[in-house]
């Protein structure tokens, strides 16, 4: 009896076995868009949050600003720097007498600040002045709606 011939066989075509390189930078790479989705919606969050934030403190601003300025004009920006070298200077002055424990580097800055407000009083408060009416002076423009 002849023999048979088998056929050939076609090689499968089975698909072919992933390296665990492939399947790790395939992970990674839907890690990555992940990563990047959740960044991109929590900066327009942010984005939004912060619009609304500025939008609240102008509005807050622009009623501060029109109550002191109604209230004491163009001296309102002298009485206010003078309220601040006060109370400056009585920060200082507590932080000296108390005996509270600051760094060095801490009790050198308040010390040269100090020594500014005992020696050179006169011009601080001029240039405090100053820079206040300054920017008195310097409006914004409003907004046209």
């Amino acid at each position: 009896m002849p023999r048979k011939k088998t056929p050939k066989r076609k090689p499968r075509k089975s698909p072919r076995r992933r390296s665990r390189e492939d399947v790790f930078d395939q992970r990674v790479e839907h890690f990555s868009k992940e990563v990047e989705a959740l960044g991109e919606k929590f900066g327009r969050r942010v984005e939004k949050h912060g619009r609304e934030f500025g939008d609240r403190m102008e509005k807050k601003g622009e009623a501060w600003d029109s109550w002191f300025h109604r209230t004491f004009g163009v001296v309102g920006p002298v009485i206010s720097s003078i309220f601040a070298i006060i109370i400056f200077a009585l920060g200082i002055w507590v932080l000296g007498y108390s005996g509270i424990a600051v760094s060095p580097a801490v009790q050198t800055i308040l010390t040269q600040m100090y020594s500014l407000f005992t020696y050179n009083t006169g011009l601080a408060f001029t240039g405090t002045i100053l820079a206040v009416l300054g920017r008195y002076g310097i409006k914004k423009p409003e907004k046209v709606k």
